[in-house]
């Protein structure tokens, strides 16, 4: 959550000159102010910092990374294409790259719960995919 800090070094000198009936209030309101200066400081020295640090390197392109396309066949259907994903990628932010070496689309069938062992019953092989699926 963003927060502006309007507290200013004119905020201090004003009540350094204020003559409060209530010293304890002055000091008090003195401490306050000179807070949040220190706040507002540190704040802007951060800013700087970070704003001089150097910029990321761009990571791989898009076209450098490969993928592959495991398990194709005619009655097979991925939810997005090769070029889809690379469409994707060229959207993201940099630096989220970093490390990937290749992307693989597939079924996933070595995820799927084994036929004797799946809680789903009676469950047979798709002829076409090899992958299990529920008779319906």
């Amino acid at each position: 959550m963003a927060r502006s800090i309007h507290t200013s070094h004119r905020h201090l000198e004003q009540i350094e000159r204020t003559d409060a009936r209530d010293p304890a209030w002055r000091e008090r309101r003195l401490l306050r102010v000179r807070a949040d200066l220190a706040y507002k400081r540190a704040l802007k020295r951060q800013i700087a910092l970070e704003r001089s640090a150097p910029v990321l390197p761009a990571g791989p392109p898009p076209d450098a990374i490969p993928i592959v396309v495991s398990d194709e066949s005619p009655f097979l259907c991925l939810p997005a294409s090769a070029e889809d994903v690379r469409a994707v990628i060229r959207r993201l932010p940099r630096g989220v790259l970093d490390g990937v070496r290749s992307i693989e689309l597939c079924l996933g069938a070595e995820e799927q719960l084994d036929v004797d062992t799946d809680w789903r019953s009676p469950m047979d092989r798709d002829p076409f995919t090899g992958r299990s699926s529920t008779k319906g």
